[in-house]
């Protein structure tokens, strides 16, 4: 996987931060994504699960080790398997 692939796959498994956000709460939270939905992005925060919406927010993947690349939520907002077919990656990253 590159890293202009990332956002055509699920997140699930990946580790995640959330780098920005309308909503000052969601900043900042990190850890691995255990789920993802068309809306939201489930990540595992400190022992607990927290659901992070995707179109007020922009995230911090790591696809590979020590690889980042930020994704704009708003364009990853479909259901992880309809993302490779819907998801334009203009829209995806900063």
């Amino acid at each position: 996987m590159d890293k202009k692939s990332v956002a055509l796959y699920p997140l699930i498994g990946f580790p995640i931060e959330v780098v920005k956000s309308s909503c000052r709460e969601f900043e900042g939270v990190k850890g691995k994504t255990v789920d993802e939905k068309k809306n939201i992005i489930v990540i595992e925060h400190n022992g607990k699960e927290k659901r992070i919406p995707k179109n007020s927010c922009v995230f911090r993947v790591e696809y590979a080790k020590g690889e980042k690349v930020d994704i704009k939520g708003k364009g990853i907002m479909h259901r992880p398997e309809e993302k490779i077919k819907n998801v334009k990656l203009g829209d995806v990253y900063l």
